[in-house]
């Protein structure tokens, strides 16, 4: 249940992240289409989070549940911030001969 619950929540940061079009980065794949449906990636980012906050609400109790929640989600978003701009170039790198 924890994993499916972080899973979920990596899913719910990821959509929010391709939605966002301040981000300046080659987006390819999944996170153009998400960027071009914003409204779409918003409800599914929140779907998904609520999911994942039911989950852990349920294994781990109420309140633990949402504080693990709101700890693990706030932890993805600001990997995926501080990592993104690094894959970007090790993937552009690799995909132009």
């Amino acid at each position: 249940m924890l994993l499916l619950a972080t899973l979920l929540s990596i899913a719910s940061v990821i959509c929010l992240y391709g939605a966002v079009k301040k981000v300046e980065l080659n987006k390819k794949g999944m996170l153009l289409k998400l960027e071009m449906y914003p409204k779409l990636s918003s409800v599914a980012s929140l779907v998904l989070l609520s999911i994942s906050t039911i989950l852990l609400s349920v294994t781990t109790g109420i309140a633990k549940g949402m504080i693990y929640s709101v700890l693990l989600w706030i932890t993805i978003a600001s990997l995926l911030l501080l990592f993104a701009p690094f894959l970007n170039r090790f993937i552009s790198r690799n995909t132009n001969p």
